[in-house]
Parts: structure tokens; sequence; C-alpha cells
């Protein structure tokens, strides 16, 4: 499965000068200096990195946490050699062994989605096929304890689970990860891509090549025939890619590069201001804001921004339940479209934890199952939190999310927020 593609490739990039970074992050010896700085110091062989390169530079944080530090450390010394972001997870996942980890998932795997035999469990661990077992096998090499699990719980039962489980794979780890990013993940766990300049890879696996010409002769069309007329564009082609700032449109695929169609024209991508909550883009990256109790006086404010549609910034503070007064965790965002939740976790306990929503919220519950609610044009709201009796002590960790920015749109807002 794995294949000898890891170095070379990114020495070539060196001379198109197309990188996801300003600077490459490499350290004077050579080293990549960690997992995110060798992601973003990448440079592309390619005009264009590839959409899988860009998105993995991005959100390289979020996917640290949820990756092995043995994974993470071998992509990253496969990057400094100058490979592929989608090669070195392949050679990471490939160069990778079976742990008790791994070894607890292959018997519940097998118990729930296969015949629970030896040999399904031996099929799983080794990863060397291309059957459902072995696949399922390859992603839970490269995952944390607590992913993992997790996605052992979503995505080991019911009818035919074994042949839904890449599907599932991806939908659940877009939960802690952008869903492009998350099908990047496995795609290159999988070895289901390909970096080639001009395609990219999709959430099915498959590979966009709709711009498949070679850049070294674009008159070439699928079928080794030229057409050089005077345009320089392939007789046949069907659909045209506008390549340039107010072209209409009706998607993104409309446009060409980086440009998006946010409100029916090509646009340039908006240049976002730095985040200093970023990278928090997931339940278990909710950014730690200072500690506060139910006395109303010590409710607080922040400002961040969405960078994205598919981004979705994660906020968490503890809330001390003081006498005398009542605990109600609230949140307001002041931008009405996007949608804040609120969720809550007792600190004597998540099964001594319960919420109910006020009218206008749906009740929600988290990625990693902690109860709360979620709203849109709200106006603001508040959560009722039980932490076991009416005596007891209602001190808790409350996360926040914000999401539901348009595209194109670097979206500013101010979360308020009390106990």
């Amino acid at each position: 499965m794995g294949k000898a593609r890891c170095i070379g490739l990114g020495l070539l990039g060196v001379a198109f000068g197309a990188g996801l970074a300003c600077e490459s992050s490499e350290n004077g010896d050579g080293s990549s200096g960690g997992f995110c700085p060798s992601l973003e110091g990448y440079v592309s062989p390619c005009d264009e990195p590839t959409t899988c390169a860009r998105a993995l530079a991005r959100d390289c944080g979020a996917l640290e946490t949820i990756l092995q530090p043995e994974i993470a450390d071998e992509i990253a010394s496969c990057m400094s050699a100058l490979g592929q972001p989608m090669d070195c997870i392949d050679r990471a996942t490939d160069l990778s062994t079976s742990s008790s980890i791994v070894e607890d998932f292959a018997t519940a795997f097998c118990l729930e989605c296969g015949d629970g035999s030896t040999a399904c469990e031996e099929e799983l661990l080794s990863g060397d096929d291309e059957t459902p077992n072995a696949r399922a096998g390859r992603v839970a090499r490269v995952l944390t304890r607590d992913a993992l699990e997790r996605l052992q719980d979503e995505c080991t039962t019911g009818d035919e689970c074994a042949a839904g489980f890449e599907d599932c794979a991806k939908q659940f780890l877009a939960r802690d990860l952008p869903s492009e990013t998350a099908a990047c993940l496995v795609d290159g766990v999988y070895d289901d891509y390909d970096e080639d300049c001009g395609s990219t890879s999709n959430a099915s696996g498959d590979t966009d090549t709709s711009d498949s010409t070679s850049p070294s002769d674009p008159t070439l069309d699928p079928t080794g025939e030229t057409d050089a007329d005077p345009t320089g564009e392939t007789e046949g082609d069907t659909e045209d890619v506008c390549n340039q700032v107010g072209c209409a449109c009706q998607f993104n695929e409309d446009c060409a590069g980086a440009l998006l169609c946010p409100m029916g024209t090509c646009e340039e991508p908006a240049q976002c201001g730095d985040d200093p909550y970023e990278p928090n883009n997931g339940e278990v990256q909710a950014f730690l804001l200072d500690p506060i109790t139910d006395d109303d006086d010590q409710g607080s404010m922040f400002s961040a921004e969405l960078e994205a549609a598919t981004d979705i910034d994660w906020f968490r503070y503890e809330g001390s339940d003081t006498a005398f007064a009542i605990v109600g965790p609230y949140a307001q965002v002041n931008v009405n479209a996007l949608e804040l939740c609120i969720y809550a976790e007792c600190l004597n306990g998540l099964e001594n934890t319960d919420v109910t929503c006020n009218e206008g919220t749906t009740q929600q519950p988290s990625p990693n199952g902690r109860p709360g609610c979620c709203g849109t044009d709200s106006g603001g709201f508040e959560i009722n939190l039980s932490c076991g009796g009416v005596i007891s002590d209602e001190s808790a960790l409350v996360f926040m999310s914000v999401a539901g920015s348009e595209p194109g749109v670097c979206q500013e807002y101010t979360v308020t927020y009390n106990f």
C-alpha cells in the first residue's frame, strides 16, 4: 500500500516558489521544527498547492490534537526531507505499528462489524489489504486513544458498519476538523489521492481531473490529441471557469484557483487578521478563558473572528457556584446570523450534569457528549444547569462554540457571557 514517493518532489517547489507560508519553518540544522512548522513551511512543486496541501497546513493545530504523537513526528520528519503532505501521511501510516489501543479497537470492531474471529483482527491489525477491515485498521493506527474510542463508539455499530466505516470516519473526524481536512486525512491514510498538479482530493477519495492538462503542454486533451487554437483552450471544454475577479458564478467551483463565489461573482478570499485564540477549531482545542463565578458582576466578553464558512471557534471556562448567587450560564453573540452553542460539564461528573434549554434554542450535545443548547438569531440565551440536586454545588466547565460564517468573509464577532 505504501509507496516510496515521500522524498524529492518538494525540491521542485523551490524552483516554482509556490509555498503555503512566506518563510520555511526549518531550523538551521535542517529539521522540521515540529508538525505544524513542517506543514506550514511546505513548498509545493505546483503553481498552486493542492486542496489538501492547503487544508492540512491551515488546520495543522487541530489535526495534531487527534494524531498519535509518533505519527505527527513521522509526518514532520518526512516533510523535512522534502516530502509532500499526503505522501507523508501515507508513509507515517505504513511505518506505524500495532499498540494496545489499536488491538482493543480491533477486538471491538470485529465483534460488532465482523465475525469476531482472530482472522478478522489479524487482517485489521495488518492494514495491508484493501478490505474494509484492513482499511479500518489504518485509520485506527494514527488516532489518539481518545479520538479512537469516540470513533469506535460512533462507527462500529449497526448493520453493514464495516462497509460504511470509511464514510462514518470522515463524518466523525469532521467534528474536530473542517470536513475538507478530515477527508484529506482519511484519504492520506488510505492512499486514496493524487497529488499531481491540477488534481485535488475530494471527500469521496476520488480526484478531480477537470484540469488534467500537463503544465508543460496546455494543449493536450485527455485522449492525447491536441487542439492548439489561438486561445490555448482545449477542444471539448464544456464549462467556463472564471480566472479573474468579477466573473459571474454560482458555486466556488466556478472560480479558478483560490477565488471564491460568496455573492454571485468570483472574489479574492478575504485576508483575515491574526486570531489570538487559534487554533480552537474543535472541542478538544477550546481556548481556556479566565475562571468566573455565578456572581453576575464577574461576566466577561471577548472578540474573535471566523475565517471561513467551515470555521468553528471553541472556548471554555470554569464557573464556580458561590453562596447567595444563582447559576445560569448565559452567552450572547453580537452577530445574530451566527450559531452560538453553550455546553456544560459539572465538576462533580458528567453523569451528574443535566441541561435544559429555553425557548428559541435547541437541545444538542457537543461532539464529545456534553449536554447543551444551540441557537441562531436568539439575541443571547441561558441554559438551565443542574449538578445533581437542590443543594448540590453547581460549579461546572462551560464550553461555547460559534459558527456559521458566510463563504469568503472574515466574520468578526463579540461574545458576552456570564455564569
